[in-house]
This record gives C-alpha cells, structure tokens and sequence, in this order.
C-alpha cells in the first residue's frame, strides 16, 4: 500500500478535492522535474530554494526538501503527487508550454 502523503491530502481535501497551482508553481514544478531529468535526481537547493512557487510546492506536498548527506546541504525531491500533477500537466500541453516558455530566473 503506499504511504499516504498527508501535506497533499491536507491541502486537496481543506473543502473539497482542489488542486490550485499558480503559474510560477507550474512553471517551477516543471523546471525541477525538468533539471532532474538532465542532469540527474538531485537538484541543487541553491538554485530552486527562494523561487518564487517553491513554497506552495512544498505546502502542498508536491516537493519536499531533502538533506542530500553526499552534497552541499539540501536538495528538492517531486513527490509522488508531484509526479502524479505533472502526467496531468503534460496531458493538458501545459508542460510543455511552461518548458519551453521560461526559466525559474525570469518565474522570481
């Protein structure tokens, strides 16, 4: 049985099942999925941390930070609701429309 996220189902469940991203939440969901499939699972926390959206991602239990022992300090992980989220953004062309349309620099 999986484990059950209780951010996400805090945040989803608060009136109704609800899921409510912003654009920068989207667009820096899909930069770290997107940077974790080029260059590998563990992002640098410096480059993602203080964005604007990460904070939401991690309230909402879509992104959780990491203490990566092997690196320099933390890092960001995409739960398993983030992964589910992001097949449903890629199924609505909204991936690849964020992909291609801006980095996490100009989302701040």
């Amino acid at each position: 049985m999986t484990a059950i996220n209780e951010l996400f189902r805090e945040h989803v469940l608060r009136t109704r099942f609800e899921l409510t991203l912003t654009r920068n939440q989207i667009s820096v969901l899909v930069e770290l999925d997107a940077f974790k499939r080029s260059t590998g699972p563990y992002p640098n926390w410096v480059h993602f941390h203080g964005l604007s959206g990460m904070s939401g991602l991690l309230r909402r239990g879509l992104v959780r930070e990491v203490h990566w022992p092997m690196g320099d300090g933390n890092t960001y992980e995409i739960t398993r609701a983030g992964e589910l989220t992001l097949e449903l953004l890629k199924e609505a062309g909204i991936y690849q429309h964020h992909l291609s349309e801006e980095r996490p620099e100009q989302a701040r």
